[in-house]
């Protein structure tokens, strides 16, 4: 079964988290407060504008990398993580991990403390 993008319009970003096991997203608002700023769901914002933006979705996949080593996917235009869970990981291919050698990016201390708020499930 393939993994389809979810549609932009739906409005249950709770299930569709559940449908990419790959994202993070207290990683994502932590690394990257403009998105928490902006209020913006953070799935989203990596599904439609983050990967292009050579956002990672969490600690263990690299957007580049997998890119950068998968030159067919990144000729393609489709999301790298999309295709990594679709096929990518069946596929045996490479990349997706993080460099272990480079250093760790440094957090936006400045930035206003995040709060995390839990809802109950529909």
């Amino acid at each position: 079964m393939k993994l389809r993008l979810p549609n932009p319009f739906d409005r249950r970003p709770s299930l569709i988290r559940t449908l990419l096991p790959g994202f993070d997203s207290i990683y994502y608002l932590f690394w990257y407060p403009d998105v928490r700023a902006a209020g913006q769901d953070p799935l989203r914002h990596y599904l439609h504008q983050g990967w292009k933006e050579g956002r990672d979705p969490s600690a263990g996949f690299s957007t580049a990398g997998y890119l950068a080593a998968n030159p067919d996917v990144a000729a393609s235009g489709h999301n790298p993580l999309v295709h990594f869970i679709n096929s990518g990981f069946a596929e045996g291919r490479t990349g997706y991990l993080k460099d272990p050698a480079a250093p760790a990016p440094r957090p936006n201390h400045t930035a206003e403390p995040m709060k995390l708020l839990a809802a109950p499930s529909a």
